[in-house]
């Protein structure tokens, strides 16, 4: 609660919302004679966030775990603090809240309100809609990636068929319970060469995350797109499980720009 007082939602959402950008700089005095006092004066949505490759918060498509903010932020007026606690410090490019986080939060509120739009622990796909959307390979046909990445066996039943709670990931034996012996070793294999190819990007990543403000326009859309890649990776904590083919298609297009990028700039 203190640490909402001490950082408002508007400071979070005046780059994070085309609608908040335009309500304060539409009754807010951003300039003096024309002179932008401060870097911030020079923010305006959509140009700054779609430079930055942000999403719109309220509108746009949030990539991976998708919490509803208008829901959380409009309908029950949380604050941004109420998830992001340590945002912009420790050098972190994000700062997710942690399942336990979301849990304690809705344990609570059923309790208070059982009426209420709270989905099930156990309703996995209500937020984390990436990894449905990795098994149906249907949501990067507009990134360039082909569609034979997609051709895999459908992976069927709920989420609790691999994983046995919220917060514990399957192990080997959870594939041979279904499958063959076989199934150890291709699991092993698939987040070994994951671990690999990331370990192989993340570095060039990081660099030219550290010379954006030297691109060009163009190099910093290029950028954008392999920073959607790289969230896409850092997200899947399933190390290519849940599409192995898209996944490898994904770090492929990432290694790729990333070296491109590396080379134009001359790091």
């Amino acid at each position: 609660a203190y640490a909402a007082k001490l950082l408002p939602n508007n400071t979070c959402l005046f780059c994070h919302s085309d609608e908040v950008n335009k309500q304060i700089r539409d009754n807010t005095v951003m300039s003096f004679l024309g002179v932008k006092m401060r870097n911030i004066d020079k923010v305006v949505d959509p140009e700054f966030r779609e430079l930055n490759g942000l999403p719109n918060l309220f509108t746009g498509k949030i990539t991976g775990v998708n919490p509803n903010h208008s829901r959380h932020v409009k309908e029950q007026g949380l604050s941004c603090m109420n998830c992001h606690m340590g945002v912009a410090h420790a050098d972190q490019f994000n700062n997710l809240p942690k399942m336990e986080t979301c849990f304690t939060c809705h344990d609570t509120q059923r309790e208070k309100k059982p009426e209420g739009k709270m989905p099930a622990n156990d309703d996995c796909v209500s937020c984390h809609q990436l990894p449905l959307e990795e098994q149906e390979g249907k949501f990067l046909e507009d990134k360039g990636i082909p569609e034979t990445a997609w051709e895999m066996p459908s992976i069927t039943g709920a989420c609790s068929s691999c994983h046995m709670d919220a917060t514990t990931p399957p192990t080997p034996q959870v594939c041979i319970d279904c499958h063959d012996e076989s199934y150890a070793d291709i699991y092993k294999s698939f987040r070994e060469d994951f671990d690999a190819q990331k370990a192989e990007i993340s570095p060039i990543w990081i660099k030219l995350y550290a010379n954006v403000g030297k691109m060009t326009k163009e190099q910093r859309m290029k950028f954008n797109e392999m920073n959607y890649f790289m969230t896409l990776i850092n997200m899947d904590a399933s190390k290519g499980i849940h599409n192995n083919a898209l996944m490898n298609e994904i770090l492929s297009k990432a290694k790729t720009m990333g070296d491109e990028l590396n080379k134009e700039m001359k790091l």
